[in-house]
């Protein structure tokens, strides 16, 4: 666990109150009674759960909170909790391969990037986090962990660290390089308070903006 983010821990920790709820209901208080049955029984009560509007759980919800609940036994596994996996043998229901409903076109994205104000310091960060995302298909996340030493703005590369930490070369444009380049020259110290822990993009109080940020 100590490879996962924050996020990611609390993401999963929500995913599994439902798994819980279902062993309390079904009284079983001892790993001893987590058996490939007990997992069985859990998937087929998602398959008929209804949500607050009354309708079934999307096969996407269903194989999520299916997927926490498996390796969370996966998990008991790996640590001598259990001598066997009761999840193994549980297949995740598969969800229908479907194409996006929406894809912007070429004139929307240019409307996208141009929106925030460049004559203002924010308004020209934002310019930047949008050309960044959309010339380098980065996660915002990992726009979030750039850090200076990370660029490489003659050669036009940058160094992205993904999800477990694992480190990727990505291509950035040359047109988008100088624009990086103009920011952190002219712009990214305006957003500097005190110490700089040498991210690329900082929020108004001087720290690295978040992936929450980002999207916001």
């Amino acid at each position: 666990a100590l490879s996962r983010s924050p996020r990611t821990v609390l993401n999963t920790r929500y995913d599994l109150r439902p798994f819980i709820r279902f062993l309390d209901d079904e009284q079983i208080f001892s790993l001893d009674e987590l058996t490939p049955d007990v997992m069985a029984e859990y998937q087929h009560e998602l398959a008929f759960k209804l949500t607050a509007r009354g309708t079934l759980l999307s096969i996407r919800t269903r194989g999520q909170l299916m997927g926490v609940a498996k390796g969370f036994t996966r998990f008991l596994k790996q640590m001598d909790y259990l001598l066997s996996d009761p999840g193994e043998r549980i297949h995740l229901p598969k969800k229908p391969k479907t194409l996006p409903r929406a894809i912007l076109s070429e004139s929307q994205v240019r409307r996208l990037i141009a929106a925030p104000d460049t004559r203002t310091n924010t308004g020209y960060r934002d310019r930047v986090i949008l050309e960044l995302l959309y010339d380098t298909a980065v996660r915002r996340a990992e726009i979030a962990r750039i850090k200076l030493m990370d660029l490489e703005l003659t050669t036009g590369f940058v160094r992205i660290f993904g999800k477990g930490n694992k480190e990727r070369i990505v291509p950035i444009s040359r047109r988008v390089c100088a624009l990086v380049k103009n920011y952190i020259l002219a712009v990214r110290l305006s957003f500097v308070k005190t110490v700089d822990d040498g991210y690329l993009i900082l929020n108004r109080w001087g720290k690295r903006m978040t992936g929450g940020g980002i999207w916001a």
